[in-house]
């Protein structure tokens, strides 16, 4: 089978339940960005240092679950293929909130405003999360459009990119301790 079908080139692309639509639909650059949220996450994984090893799995699982993500923002609400995703449920937040609080709890209290800096795998990690804030900007704007608007999976999804955000802001910070490396803090207007 080959890499290319060419099924692209009209300027239109296909969605799980069957429907094509036009590369530039709301729901369409939802999935690039979940795309990129998803490759960035592949990055901070092969870049963390060996004492973060409990870090790897959850990128893994997270990566699983931004797929299943797409999966419902590729799906029309009434269609059939939905009806199979209903059964198998959106990703929650609990699961995520338990591993901010555990790594939270290696870290020092935050005070003061940080640049997103430091180490390669913590830079990746800012990184990651600035684009999981742009996908989540992407799944509002989706939810306002009038196709997909009363989809009441996208409030669940959109709480649980914005739980991961937080989660890869932690990690970013874990890896620039396990690192060894200080928090750059922001100077603020006194520059």
């Amino acid at each position: 089978m080959a890499t290319y079908t060419g099924s692209g080139d009209d300027l239109e692309t296909g969605l799980l339940s069957g429907e094509r639509v036009r590369k530039d639909d709301p729901r369409i650059s939802a999935l690039g960005a979940l795309d990129e949220l998803s490759s960035s996450i592949g990055l901070v994984a092969a870049l963390l240092p060996e004492t973060c090893s409990d870090i790897p799995p959850e990128l893994l699982r997270t990566q699983s679950k931004l797929f299943r993500i797409g999966m419902w923002i590729a799906t029309t609400v009434d269609s059939p293929a939905r009806k199979k995703l209903v059964s198998e449920g959106i990703p929650g937040t609990a699961e995520i909130e338990a591993w901010i609080d555990r790594i939270d709890t290696r870290l020092p209290s935050l005070r003061e405003l940080i640049l997103p800096a430091g180490d390669k795998s913590a830079a990746a990690a800012h990184m990651a999360r600035a684009i999981c804030r742009r996908t989540e900007r992407n799944l509002v704007i989706l939810m306002s459009d009038p196709i997909c608007g009363g989809d009441e999976a996208f409030g669940e999804i959109q709480v649980y990119l914005n739980r991961l955000s937080d989660y890869l802001f932690s990690v970013a910070r874990y890896c620039n301790k396990q690192a060894g490396i200080e928090e750059e803090v922001w100077a603020g207007l006194t520059e």
